[in-house]
């Protein structure tokens, strides 16, 4: 796919934008924890480290994973073998207290103007298989993944700390077509590390947060979306990001609750 230009018209609000097409849903689905996420300094060290938790990301073939291990610098490295290095714009804190359990390897901080910009190969088409996978700890909700497109109607993706209510949201559309899931009752806590994954497959949305399993919606299931955009990350949200992983499958339940668990220490 050929990446869409930078100089692209970024849909900061593209988890607001939608909110009048809101209906129930069916989750949580799955057990899990149903913390507001880990008090940021009370990660147990001595438990299973980052080296355990990239392993496993690892043995489910990402097809970039960014581990934000560098400790200075706009550069983050891609560890996933296919060597797509990425460039964080904005002024990044580098450094940051790891958000994995046991991991020495630091997070990056991102503050008013930092984000990441992805290439339009890391978007898909709207029924396509493929998960996010990211920890945060936020200090100001907002997006945490968007697309960007080049035209003003709603054609994209958004995952993000939905800043009203808040919770949070991972949504697909084209034109009037709308796929969506929230976590209603996970309201994610400043200050707090959370472990969010958003699975888009061909029949349904899925998110899970902090190892909850939330099912999405849709209200159809076809009308494609336009081509690729290059995605933003943590265009809106602030705070501190490690771990960024993306998939081109629906990574199965286990191994997200598997990766969940690794991070926490357990």
């Amino acid at each position: 796919m050929t990446p869409s230009p930078l100089a692209l018209v970024l849909v900061t609000a593209s988890c607001q934008a939608l909110a009048g097409l809101d209906a129930p849903l069916e989750g949580p689905v799955s057990s899990g924890s149903t913390d507001a996420g880990t008090p940021a300094g009370q990660l147990d060290s001595s438990a299973a480290g980052g080296s355990a938790y990239a392993r496993a990301v690892l043995a489910d073939a990402p097809i970039l994973y960014l581990r934000f291990s560098e400790s200075a610098g706009v550069r983050a490295a891609d560890s996933s073998g296919q060597k797509k290095d990425v460039v964080i714009s904005g002024g990044p804190t580098r450094g940051r207290p790891s958000l994995i359990a046991g991991d020495p390897d630091p997070a990056v901080g991102m503050g008013a103007t930092a984000q990441l910009l992805l290439d339009a190969v890391y978007d898909f088409p709207l029924a396509a298989a493929f998960t996010y996978e990211l920890w945060v700890r936020p200090t100001a909700y907002g997006d945490l993944i968007s697309n960007q497109v080049n035209r003003p109607e709603l054609y994209g993706t958004g995952l993000c700390f939905y800043p009203q209510l808040p919770f949070v949201r991972f949504e697909r559309w084209g034109g009037t077509i709308l796929r969506f899931a929230h976590a209603e009752d996970a309201v994610p806590a400043l200050g707090a590390v959370h472990h969010v994954v958003a699975v888009n497959t061909p029949t349904r949305p899925v998110l899970f947060v902090n190892g909850v399993r939330w099912e999405g919606k849709l209200s159809s299931s076809s009308a494609p979306l336009p081509s690729p955009s290059a995605l933003a990350v943590a265009s809106g949200v602030k705070g501190d990001i490690d771990e960024l992983a993306i998939y081109d499958k629906a990574l199965p339940d286990a191994r997200i609750l598997a990766h969940y668990a690794l991070g926490r220490g357990q």
